[in-house]
């Protein structure tokens, strides 16, 4: 009988080792991020300013921002993530920061970036910030979805995909995970603006195209 019983247990403990586990690449990219508001006339931004990235709780970038009109349309940010199957649970966050002050990493030293308006939490603030949740941006959706909304999106992709070029002017070709599609939209950056004696109100300070999708690793 004991011999039996092993017999049983083995076959499906070498399914367990054989199975690998799987991992996924999530391809990332930033691009004309565009300053905005009431206080502020942009697309340019201000010298002070950068672009935090984060998975899930994560800090995983700190960028800094362009100061420079023309370079706000030549700014480009492409980073790329090992994952395992439980990315779906997490999600893309960028904030647009405020900072009076950075070490700078060749020198060590201190550079002040501002003196006035002090800020509310020390050294930095965040101006605008978004959450591109990955379940929503890259899973495919139900065959049973809105039909008329499912040729909007498919509509606003073909336009966006000309602007996607590589150096020789041909479409880069990629094959994207079982499942998954691409992710190509403009993100607004938020934030609450508390004033005296009125109810907090939502504002804009940018904008930033964010290009996003999953390979299998």
């Amino acid at each position: 009988m004991e011999e039996e019983r092993e017999g049983r247990q083995l076959p499906r403990l070498t399914r367990e080792l054989q199975a690998p586990r799987r991992r996924q690449v999530l391809h990332l990219t930033l691009e004309l991020p565009q300053r905005s508001g009431r206080d502020y006339e942009g697309p340019a931004w201000m010298r002070s300013c950068f672009l935090y990235v984060y998975l899930g709780d994560e800090q995983v970038q700190s960028l800094r921002l362009p100061v420079k009109f023309k370079d706000v349309k030549t700014w480009k940010q492409t980073m790329t993530y090992t994952m395992d199957l439980g990315w779906r649970r997490l999600s893309v966050g960028i904030e647009a920061v405020r900072k009076d002050s950075i070490i700078h990493k060749l020198t060590g030293r201190v550079v002040v970036f501002r003196t006035e308006e002090p800020h509310t939490s020390g050294q930095t603030a965040v101006i605008g910030a978004a959450r591109v949740p990955l379940l929503d941006a890259l899973v495919l959706e139900d065959e049973d979805d809105d039909e008329e909304e499912s040729k909007k999106k498919k509509k606003k992709k073909k336009k966006k995909k000309k602007r996607r070029r590589d150096e020789e002017g041909k479409e880069e070709k990629k094959k994207l995970s079982e499942g998954t599609r691409e992710f190509d939209e403009r993100v607004v950056l938020q934030s609450w603006r508390w004033e005296a004696g009125r109810e907090p109100t939502n504002v804009v300070c940018g904008t930033v195209d964010v290009h996003m999708y999953m390979t299998d690793a």
